[in-house]
């Protein structure tokens, strides 16, 4: 019986375990299913970085984790700002690491040395990768070129100069060359024919044999033609020197850079496509569909389905917010293109997308696959390369089979952002109905997109080759948009000399070491914050040290879809420095919507420098926990995570929990805000000039007329005229009470309220002050009317400049009326003047407590004042280090 009983116990407890693996297995599956998400983590999302870019192909989905974190750009004012540092190109990242800057200075010293010392050749070891007509077959683009990390690891751990040589189906020079500042990879002639006469030569084609004859110091050249699935990224990953150091996949952008640019002919084909479709680097999706891997046809109602399930899974497997953008539509089959042109007819129509294909004269050669080719141009190639950075330059990518797709989205931005739909396509449902697309407006690329090729001919070290003229154009200056950086610290300064009443120079001595030491309303403690805070950045802050340092960052970017106007944005700035004071991290701000921050305010010098460095944003990326807007950030900020961001939005801006843990002498958050905002901001070069010239023209002097904020658009569309008059001339009525007599400067967000003001003005006989807005009314910073649409293009900073023009106009006024909103506070708090305010109370029924034109006791007005100190504090020139 005892047998029997624990026999049976015995089977209990397995059937028990039995059950318990099942259901675990299942949770597993179903939190993998649930995590079967395409995420865009170009700029915020709190993943951890996942080393491995080809893990995790469930279903398709590639869950990378990973947003390739760009150092230099293309497509940008950077472009232009590379080639006038005079700096090598690898200098301008801040994502190589060290080793392989360092291999890349090796290697120019070599190609000098080589120059000035040719019959020294012998004395170096060499790393050629070849395609040449000895090799029966080197693969595609991808195959040949997908594995140049791997390349730039072995060449540098063996002292080896690295070089290309391509003669299948052309050089590659004709397709690609290096970059100005760049890594020069080209063979000069004499060189290759004194290593085609090199006996001491071995030949390598996997990873392993690679490595093997690399080391072997009597193997003077080595010739390398290696094809791997992964581009031996494992391989890569598995000998960093550290896990800190980046991946395989987080160097490539910038390593893409160092070592390629296209040809003149291949960019010029490339810019042209994008202005013609008014496309814009980061604006679109690319849909990739490789219908003739490994085959020469396949069946046309197959390649239609697919063509036509792609785009659907491109519309409904990527992040929401990209979702509304074009899409591009590639393949190396005519008979996709032709379904996916069809097919893009019925999604504008009943979906409201827009799908753009590049039609091909004829259908792209495989640079393997080139059938009976026995004669031609090699400008046939040339769409191959066209689509490979057309799809480098989309915000995500959907692709189904073979390596292009992959390596597309790897040399782009956001390498991340894929959905893989595989050999067997994984089947995708049409979009749900969405708003119609909203059409971008016919705008020219703004910059360059690339830098221009390397001077130097590749086959003589000494020899200038004649330079096209199409080399010449990709290093113009096309409209570039206006910068703090590009007017130049000596521009500025001029600026500052010329005009003494607009910035006040800041005199570093013992007295005034900072712009905090002679205020008598910031705390203490906030004093000794910022005295710390500056500490950090100049001895922490840095690529080397950032990760022992905890962060906390007020953010907003592209890819939130929502942050709030300027005032839930900045307004909460205090209870935010007592929150990175009590859990000792260092406080930043960084905005992308609608652009950086620095492009409307700066930080003073003196004062405290809240910038966040171009090297350091793309390596928060899946590194920053994200606290949810509108939610109390306080729990997150105590957690252990060490870089926090924030959306902080709230009613009171946090007034209340801040004055409830002040101590009972010290100064309240209305009563200190004047004195914390100067330290922190101060108006960019063209604000700055705006508001000078403004108050100048209609002699407007700070503290000497009163100011009215008439917010008749709040959380509304539409405000009846009517109501509107009623507020308007309510506004203006308290406004003359608060100041009798003294001009009153009007902001709305109305253009019908700023014509009822002026009207009001003729009838009192006097003169209501308003800021000619451009556009009119200004623009919400987070509800303009494309602020979501990623398909038109971004909209120029300067057509966000009256928000802050009026916010300063407003500030500097001595008293101020508010009425809906916390804009109109705001500026009541930055002007310091905290006890003369006046806030309108509406009602259903209408205004309470309404107020009547006060007229002046006395007849003194038309005071001639004039602007006699200087508006604004000095700003920080130099960009954030």
């Amino acid at each position: 019986m005892r047998i029997l009983r624990g026999s049976r116990i015995q089977i209990v407890r397995v059937f028990q375990w039995g059950v318990l693996c099942c259901v675990l297995g299942y949770s597993i599956l179903l939190f993998q299913m649930h995590n079967l998400t395409i995420h865009d983590y170009s700029n915020s999302h709190p993943m951890k970085w996942i080393e491995d870019f080809y893990s995790s192909e469930n279903n398709g989905y590639k869950r990378t984790g990973v947003q390739n974190p760009v150092g230099i750009r293309e497509g940008s004012v950077k472009v232009n700002e590379y080639m006038a540092s005079g700096k090598d190109l690898w200098e301008h990242s801040h994502i190589l690491p060290t080793w392989m800057k360092e291999f890349f200075v090796w290697h120019k010293a070599q190609r000098n040395r080589l120059q000035k010392h040719p019959e020294e050749w012998d004395q170096l070891k060499y790393y050629l990768i070849e395609c040449t007509e000895s090799y029966q077959k080197c693969g595609g683009t991808a195959d040949r070129l997908g594995p140049l990390p791997f390349h730039v690891k072995v060449a540098s751990e063996t002292n080896r100069l690295l070089l290309i040589h391509w003669t299948k189906p052309a050089p590659l020079e004709e397709f690609l060359e290096p970059p100005s500042g760049g890594l020069d990879w080209r063979v000069p002639s004499w060189l290759l024919g004194n290593l085609r006469q090199e006996t001491a030569k071995r030949t390598a084609t996997h990873e392993k044999q690679i490595w093997k004859y690399a080391n072997y110091a009597q193997a003077r050249l080595l010739s390398v033609k290696f094809q791997s699935h992964d581009h031996s990224q494992e391989g890569y990953n598995r000998t960093r020197r550290s896990q800190d150091e980046p991946s395989f996949l987080q160097v490539y952008h910038d390593l893409w850079r160092v070592v390629f640019t296209p040809n003149p002919r291949i960019a010029n084909q490339i810019e042209q496509y994008m202005g013609d479709f008014q496309l814009q680097p980061g604006g679109y999706i690319t849909v990739h569909l490789r219908a003739l891997y490994a085959v020469e046809e396949r069946q046309e109602d197959l390649v239609e389905w697919w063509s036509q399930n792609s785009i659907n899974c491109a519309t409904t497997k990527l992040p929401k917010h990209t979702r509304r953008l074009p899409l591009l539509f590639v393949s190396d089959s005519d008979i996709a293109v032709e379904a996916a042109s069809k097919h893009a007819q019925a999604m504008e129509k009943n979906h409201g997308i827009r799908v753009l294909h590049r039609p091909h004269a004829k259908t792209p050669l495989h640079l393997e696959k080139t059938g009976n080719r026995t004669s031609g141009s090699v400008s046939d190639f040339d769409d191959v390369f066209v689509d490979l950075y057309t799809i480098g330059m989309s915000q995500c990518t959907v692709y189904n089979m073979g390596g292009f797709g992959r390596l597309g989205s790897a040399i782009g931005y956001n390498s991340s952002c894929t959905f893989q739909t595989m050999a067997h396509m994984i089947k995708c449902n049409p979009p749900e109905e969405v708003q119609p697309h909203l059409r971008a407006p016919q705008r020219e690329l703004s910059t360059p997109l690339f830098l221009p090729p390397m001077m130097a001919g590749p086959k003589d070290f000494g020899v200038e080759p004649i330079v096209d003229e199409a080399a010449k154009s990709l290093n113009t200056n096309k409209n570039l948009p206006p910068m703090m950086e590009e007017a130049g610290d000596m521009q500025i300064e001029a600026v500052i000399d010329k005009d003494p009443l607009l910035y006040a120079k800041f005199f570093n001595t013992s007295e005034t070491p900072n712009l905090w030491k002679s205020s008598h309303k910031i705390p203490k403690w906030m004093k000794k914050y910022f005295r710390w805070h500056r500490e950090q950045r100049n001895t922490m802050l840095n690529p080397d040290n950032w990760k022992s340092m905890r962060l906390l960052i007020m953010e907003c970017l592209d890819t939130h879809e929502s942050c709030g106007g300027t005032s839930d944005r900045l307004k909460p700035l205090p209870s935010l420095i007592r929150m990175a004071h009590i859990s000792n991290r260092f406080l930043l701000i960084h905005w992308t919507r609608p652009a950086k921050l620095e492009e409307f305010l700066l930080p003073p010098k003196g004062g405290m420098d809240w910038r966040v460095p171009d090297w350091l944003h793309p390596l928060l990326i899946g590194y920053s926990f994200e606290s949810p807007k509108a939610v109390d950030p306080r729990p997150s900020i105590q957690s252990k995570h060490q870089s926090i961001s924030v959306r902080y939005q709230s009613y009171d801006a946090g007034q209340g929990w801040y004055d409830s843990e002040k101590n009972t002498v010290e100064a309240t958050f209305n009563e200190l805000y004047h004195d914390i905002w100067r330290v922190f901001f101060t108006p960019a070069l063209p604000i700055a000039k705006a508001i000078k010239a403004f108050m100048s023209e209609n002699g407007l002097v700070p503290g000497h007329y009163s100011s009215a904020h008439v917010r008749v658009l709040y959380a509304l569309k539409t405000t009846p005229i009517p109501r509107i008059m009623r507020w308007t001339k309510n506004g203006l009525n308290c406004a003359s009470h608060l100041r009798p007599g003294k001009p009153i400067f009007l902001a709305s967000d109305s253009h019908q309220a700023t014509q009822i003001a002026e009207e009001y003005a003729k009838k009192r006989n006097t003169t209501i002050h308003i800021h000619p807005n451009n556009p009119d009314p200004p623009l919400h910073l987070d509800k303009g009317e494309d602020i979501n649409d990623h398909s038109t293009p971004r909209r120029p900073p300067s057509d966000y400049y009256d928000t802050f023009i009026d916010l300063y106009i407003m500030a500097f006024g001595q008293c101020v009326f508010i009425s809906k909103g916390g804009y109109g506070h705001w500026a009541n708090l930055i002007g310091g003047n905290t006890t003369c305010i006046y806030k309108q109370k509406r009602a259903k029924k209408g205004i309470s407590n309404p107020c009547n034109w006060t007229f002046a006791a006395d007849t003194t007005l038309g005071e001639d004042l004039r602007i006699t100190e200087p508006l604004f504090n000095e700003p920080i020139l130099q960009a954030a280090r």
